[in-house]
């Protein structure tokens, strides 16, 4: 009797393996279905002109890139200005350009000059003067997705040891959003840091 079960219990056994393995296979195009990549079809942006900074005489300003023609012009300059940065967004739909009358040291310290922020209106080529900042040590500016962030410092003109970190932080049309004032004595908090944007 238990070699009638042990045989039955093979017999059953042998024919469901059978009937698994003549089950259709699923071909390699139908494994692969799960793993094809999905495309983006948002047509990207053409460009069809760059700016750029650049000597324009005795200061250095802003030049107009032609692609179609592979030919640019000089877009903008002004007297006892010089472009010290020139910064497009992510998206490359709005772009900020600072100036300053001077840049170096003095006794070891960093100075910026004249400090004045520009916007570029993209749409129709057109500049248009956003705010002049003043004097600085220190400057950085990044964006912050669609809004423009500038962080300086400048000392204090009447406390000899204190220094200001300056946060200011712009719309992508010229609009001051915020900005914040902080006072720190350098002698015993140290100078003070900016917040670097993370690249990740």
């Amino acid at each position: 009797m238990f070699k009638r079960s042990v045989t039955l219990f093979v017999f059953i056994s042998c024919c469901l393996l059978i009937f698994i393995s003549c089950e259709k296979e699923s071909s390699d195009d139908d494994n692969l279905k799960d793993y094809q990549a999905t495309f983006e079809t948002t047509p990207s942006k053409k460009i069809e002109y760059f700016f750029f900074v650049g000597k324009a005489g005795w200061e250095t300003g802003l030049y107009k890139y032609i692609l179609n023609t592979n030919e640019y012009e000089l877009f903008w300059s002004a007297a006892k200005e010089n472009v010290v940065q020139l910064s497009y967004s992510d998206n490359l739909e709005y772009a900020y350009f600072i100036t300053a009358r001077r840049i170096g040291t003095k006794r070891g310290v960093s100075f910026i000059r004249r400090i004045k922020l520009y916007r570029i209106n993209l749409e129709n080529s057109s500049v248009e003067l956003v705010r002049e900042i003043g004097d600085a040590v220190q400057l950085l500016t990044n964006w912050l997705d669609n809004n423009y962030r500038i962080q300086l410092t400048q000392f204090d003109m009447k406390i000899a040891s204190h220094i200001k970190k300056i946060n200011q932080i712009y719309s992508p049309f010229g609009k001051l959003i915020k900005e914040e004032t902080e006072t720190f004595d350098f002698i015993k908090d140290g100078y003070p840091q900016f917040e670097i944007k993370s690249t990740s």
